[in-house]
């Protein structure tokens, strides 16, 4: 089996990977031979790859896309709104339940993955329509 490690993480490990496999497997032939020493230790990394037989590759970690934004300060949902979008806004939101008010009262942020949320862009959406409503709740980028 041949164990893989990311470049990243070769490089910051500070030592040559592959003489210290090699000098760590050594260590084990000559405590084989040996009576009452202890047994050899080496870092982890070193232990794990040649107990998987001492084959290992350093490989290029693949690029991990960026997640998608889904979070809305409060902030700036209001700043996107007219005063008047936000006097509907307001109205709309006193008109929620208290649970749902409370929830969006204590939040610093809106974040399309927060099981309210649809609940909360359904309100905005009576109070703005559809077209606005995506446009005020676009996540920041």
């Amino acid at each position: 089996m041949t164990i893989q490690i990311s470049k990243q993480i070769a490089d910051a490990l500070g030592f040559d990977i592959e003489a210290a496999v090699a000098e760590f497997q050594q260590a084990l032939r000559d405590h084989a031979e040996s009576e009452g020493q202890p047994a050899p230790a080496a870092h982890p990394l070193v232990e794990q790859i040649v107990a998987a037989g001492g084959a290992f590759e350093i490989v290029e970690a693949p690029e991990v896309p960026l997640p998608a934004l889904t979070r809305l300060s409060k902030a700036t949902l209001w700043r996107r709104c007219s005063d008047a979008e936000a006097e509907a806004l307001d109205l709309a939101l006193a008109a929620a339940p208290v649970r749902l008010r409370r929830i969006f009262e204590g939040a610093g942020y809106l974040d399309h993955s927060d099981e309210n949320f649809p609940d909360l862009r359904a309100g905005i959406v009576a109070a703005l329509g559809e077209i606005r409503a995506d446009e005020v709740l676009a996540p920041e980028s």
